[in-house]
């Protein structure tokens, strides 16, 4: 089976049409299914484009983020103050229906893809909601996760921070972010997985960010997260 990771939209509409444009032309009628792990909606201008985009795609497995938790459980109070006010922004733009399909999201995802069991999380499997897990994490931690859930592929996010690590025959993976990424490189990340010969690719595309920075600026957002934009970081 083959598959398309991905996660932390963020409410960049551009990047994630850049990145399901790529996705597409490199892959196309080959993928099975995509796997979103969450934080559709935060830092970004566009929640509504966002959600109708992931809403209409019928191959879609999904996981809530902590940003989205937030906008269901109208709670921000373990946001700092830029995350929360764009989060009290988000809240007010957007529609009914895609409100319904962040509190649809699952809170995990657990499948079996030729012979192997798979998770998708935001966080870890230890912290659903906010756990990171970075490329520095040890063995043992690696051992103990694995042993825990007996899983042979782990999909993280929330860190924004793409990397592969591998445990024995098992695969740690955070898959990065579209919207948003933390590891110095602007450019949208997602994750081709098949299964079935255990190939992993990561991507990195480009989009247009000026536009992006102009939609957050004229929308009131807090000009320094439209600005960490065209850093990745």
């Amino acid at each position: 089976m083959k598959y398309i990771a991905f996660a932390d939209v963020h409410a960049n509409h551009a990047a994630l049409r850049a990145v399901m444009d790529h996705a597409n032309i490199t892959y196309g009628p080959a993928i099975n299914f995509y796997l979103f792990g969450g934080d559709a909606v935060g830092i970004g201008p566009n929640p509504n484009d966002v959600c109708t985009i992931l809403r209409s795609m019928r191959k879609l497995l999904a996981v809530k983020g902590d940003h989205d938790r937030a906008i269901i459980e109208n709670d921000v109070a373990n946001m700092d103050t830029e995350a929360a006010q764009t989060l009290e922004w988000t809240s007010r733009t957007l529609t009914p229906e895609n409100r319904r399909f962040l509190e649809k999201m699952e809170e995990y995802v657990g499948l079996k893809s030729d012979g192997l069991e798979v998770l998708l999380v935001h966080g870890s499997p230890e912290n659903l909601k906010t756990g990171e897990v970075y490329a520095n994490v040890t063995s043992a931690q690696m051992q103990t996760m694995f042993e825990r859930t007996r899983a042979d592929i782990i999909l993280t996010c929330h860190t924004h921070m793409p990397f592969v690590r591998q445990w024995e025959d098992k695969l740690l993976v955070n898959v990065g972010s579209v919207g948003a990424p933390r590891d110095k490189d602007a450019r949208a990340c997602y994750v081709f997985l098949d299964t079935e010969t255990r190939q992993l690719n990561f991507h990195r595309v480009p989009y247009n960010i000026n536009m992006v920075v102009d939609s957050m600026k004229r929308a009131g957002l807090p000009s320094s997260l439209a600005e960490r934009l065209y850093y990745g970081w």
